[in-house]
């Protein structure tokens, strides 16, 4: 090789490569083996390298794909039951009313009966527990080609299709409210949980998935309305009861801060004497906008809005300090007593003892001079949590009624469970109190049984000289009704009292 032609391969070569060659033939060799082994090195760890890249690679694209798949999954079902959500609920049912051959559908739109209350007192861990069993109860109450979703906390809806015009579908909304009928055992416990059911059609009730469920929720609604424990089906009038209840839940919010609200009063009388021995508070609601709208309108609005908290509060706290100041104006009449009408969801609230003491305290009005009366609607709550409520509250002195007796939920062994004072027999009774036969019969036996309980029996609704002389001759302690006096405002009941010596 000649030095041209060296100095163009010299050219070519690394900058160190000179340095290498300028060394003795056996230090070169021994560098070029080293270099080609490390080469060889090189080329194992980038195969190395590269395959463990590649299986990285799968391995994130799996984890990915199954990070996506929870994601969708949590997207798409409840955590706690594992059915579907409202989402897929949402999608499902497009799907279903998409479909070409499609004759039929139902939705049933199912909601607990007072389950906040059981979730509040027992616990959010019980309530899930709770709310498992109530879908797997569902789950065996449904036809297998039935799908169940969990859209809320204790709500449920169950769909099914058909491709036949008539399907077997007429009883499965009964089966399902009586297969609620039996309890449910959660440890130690057993729970009697009801349903209220809306029922929807396709295609009679609706064409859309949002005309389905809004329908199918106005028809659950109206079975609460009803007593609960019930299943509805759907009507188009209940959108223009909707639409009417809704109006009186905004004019209601403002009824309080407008000062809209008084209390009325209607005397009750001491059957013996004829003397007033106190007076039952009740609300009247004037409505500037609506004018004046019954207490039967708006009470149930009020307590499914929860409103009936402040309202309740306010009724009591204005009875209270009206019966103080009769007190305080008319000693000869400082034995009288207030009669206040409490709703059962004021009674579930943790500070209602607290409240009432507090009121009170703050009027100065002793305890044996109140009187709280509780609907038969309570027997539904009736848990150790409440009874025990109540307990405090007679033992501190206050007097404990049972209001408008035999109408509702009544049961013998609720009445000696539950701390009442007294018992008020429903006008119902009292208008069959001067007939002959099993009307009269029932009405002697109500009161009879509520002597031999131990009970004061107040009879509501006395409306003629008559019934006034059979129930004194019965010996029943206090009397109310129209024979005596309407409900009249404060400053006619205090007139009236000024009357009496």
């Amino acid at each position: 090789m000649n030095n041209v032609t060296q100095l163009g391969y010299a050219a070519l070569l690394p900058s160190w490569m000179p340095d290498i060659l300028a060394l003795d033939r056996p230090v070169v060799a021994c560098s070029w083996a080293l270099a080609a082994a490390a080469t060889a090195g090189m080329a194992v760890a980038a195969i190395v390298l590269k395959a463990y890249v590649n299986k990285l690679r799968r391995q994130i694209a799996v984890e990915r794909s199954e990070h996506e798949r929870n994601i969708r999954h949590l997207a798409y079902y409840d955590a706690s039951s594992e059915l579907p959500n409202r989402l897929s609920l949402q999608e499902e049912l497009a799907q279903v009313l998409s479909r070409a051959n499609l004759k039929q559908a139902v939705l049933m739109y199912i909601d607990t009966d007072h389950f906040k209350y059981i979730n509040d007192t027992m616990g959010h861990s019980f309530g899930d527990r709770l709310m498992r069993e109530v879908s797997g109860r569902l789950k065996l109450l449904i036809p297998p080609e039935g799908s169940i979703f969990r859209i809320g906390g204790d709500e449920f809806v169950i769909l099914l299709e058909s491709t036949v015009e008539q399907p077997t579908w007429s009883s499965l909304p009964e089966r399902i409210v009586r297969g609620f009928h039996l309890p449910f055992i959660i440890g130690e416990h057993k729970m009697f949980l009801s349903i209220s059911m809306g029922v929807v059609f396709y295609p009679e009730h609706g064409n859309t998935p949002d005309e389905m469920l809004i329908s199918a929720e106005l028809a659950m609604y109206r079975s609460k309305e009803a007593g609960r424990a019930s299943y509805t089906l759907y009507h188009p009038s209940m959108r223009q009861a909707l639409s009417d209840r809704m109006n009186l839940e905004k004019h209601l919010r403002g009824g309080l801060d407008h000062d809209e609200f008084q209390v009325y009063y209607q005397p009750q009388i001491l059957a013996e004497t004829g003397r007033i021995t106190g007076f039952e508070a009740l609300i009247r609601w004037m409505s500037p906008e609506l004018g004046t709208v019954p207490p039967a309108e708006f009470i149930k609005v009020a307590e499914d809005s929860r409103m009936i908290i402040s309202i309740g509060e306010w009724v009591l706290l204005t009875a209270c300090a009206f019966l103080k100041e009769l007190h305080d104006h008319h000693p000869s009449h400082s034995e009288l007593m207030i009669s206040v009408n409490i709703s059962v969801i004021q009674l579930q609230q943790d500070d209602f003892e607290g409240t009432v003491f507090g009121i009170l305290e703050e009027v100065g009005l002793k305890p044996s001079f109140l009187e709280l009366e509780i609907t038969e609607s309570v027997f539904l709550e009736a848990t150790d949590c409440l009874t025990d409520k109540l307990q405090r509250l007679k033992e501190a002195g206050i007097r404990i009624a049972l209001d408008d007796f035999g109408t509702g939920y009544s049961s013998l062994s609720y009445l000696q469970r539950l701390p009442i004072s007294t018992l008020k027999v429903d006008k119902a009774f009292i208008d069959q109190f001067t007939e002959s036969g099993k009307g009269r019969a029932l009405a002697e036996s109500i009161i009879l049984m509520g002597q031999g309980l131990g009970l004061e029996v107040v009879a509501e609704g006395v409306e003629k000289p008559e019934q006034y002389a059979l129930l004194r001759e019965r010996h029943c302690d206090r009397l109310q009704g129209y024979l005596f006096s309407k409900p009249i405002p404060g400053t006619e009941a205090a007139a009236m009292l000024a009357t009496q010596v």
